[in-house]
């Protein structure tokens, strides 16, 4: 039997091998570590999100906890999130916001919690959603990535759920639209509603990423060649229409611009600094900063993707 370790490390390996060869990244503005004394503490972030006031929501999942920072670090408040459920590890994975409220996902209460913007719980749904697979679009509609919690008919008591699907929710959780799209991970919504899917072409096909309208109409697809075997952690969108991935399992970033080119890739953060080693969540500020959130080391990166470095 081969060691946990030793196949851990083979499958490192092996992600390593398959990742894009990094270039220029853009311009280093600070960090924040969440194990630092002058910050507010946080040790595991896994999922971020931007408000329209300039708030940024930052997800410990490890801590099952809610931070809402100013643009520059600076805590507005931190929130407990419910502890329901008996796995610690993945209880929360998820969370966006806009519209007046936040959302964040629960795996292990099968739910998706409504917040009020500072972290207080207003209501809940019955969805489960993939790893950053909540949007929230200009006009507050939230989009999610994953599945309806449904009672399971042959098992009273028991549980079920719909096929996994995009699905579009009012602020009280009427679906008010539903998009069959396969495998289906991380999504964004950009400032000008457009929905954008980290998803397959089909069952098991090549990855793409799909941009569509508020109402499911297919805009563009494109199909991202040298990332189909990995990971994508996490997507947000600029004004400018540039998309940002994280892949998780390379340490990586992947810019994509407006015709879906790679414009950048980059594993850097400030020339002195660690490489970025697990980036999941990702958000573009009301400033226009990019927020990468290593959840391997413990901080939040932010840069300025409209400067070169």
């Amino acid at each position: 039997m081969i060691p946990l370790a030793a196949l851990g490390l083979f499958l490192a390996g092996m992600a390593a091998n398959l990742c894009p060869a990094g270039d220029r990244s853009p311009a280093f503005v600070e960090e924040w570590r969440g194990l630092a004394t002058d910050r507010p503490w946080f040790s595991h972030p896994l999922s971020l999100a931007a408000g329209p006031d300039g708030s940024i929501y930052v997800l410990d999942s490890a801590e099952g906890r809610l931070l809402r920072l100013t643009e520059d670090g600076t805590a507005v408040s931190i929130r407990d999130l419910p502890q329901e459920g008996s796995h610690p590890e993945g209880r929360f994975n998820s969370v966006a916001a806009g519209g007046n409220a936040v959302y964040v996902n629960s795996p292990a209460a099968n739910c998706i919690y409504q917040l009020d913007p500072e972290g207080r719980i207003r209501t809940r749904f019955p969805f489960g959603c993939h790893l950053n697979g909540l949007a929230v679009d200009p006009l507050g509609y939230l989009y999610v990535s994953g599945d309806r919690i449904t009672p399971d008919l042959a098992l009273p008591g028991a549980l079920g759920n719909e096929k996994p699907a995009i699905w579009k929710l009012n602020r009280q959780g009427d679906v008010l639209g539903r998009w069959n799209i396969p495998e289906t991970g991380a999504i964004a919504v950009g400032p000008d509603g457009v929905v954008w899917a980290a998803t397959r072409a089909f069952e098991g096909g090549p990855r793409v990423l799909r941009r569509l309208s508020p109402f499911g109409v297919m805009l563009s697809e494109w199909e991202l060649n040298e990332l189909s075997r990995l990971e994508i952690g996490g997507l947000a969108v600029d004004a400018r229409g540039h998309a940002y991935l994280t892949l998780p399992h390379c340490g990586m970033v992947v810019e994509l611009d407006r015709q879906g080119r790679v414009a950048r890739r980059w594993s850097r953060t400030d020339p002195g600094g660690q490489p970025l080693s697990q980036p999941a969540g990702v958000a573009v500020g009301a400033q226009g900063h990019l927020y990468i959130a290593d959840c391997a080391r413990s901080r939040i990166v932010k840069y300025d993707p409209e400067t070169r470095r």
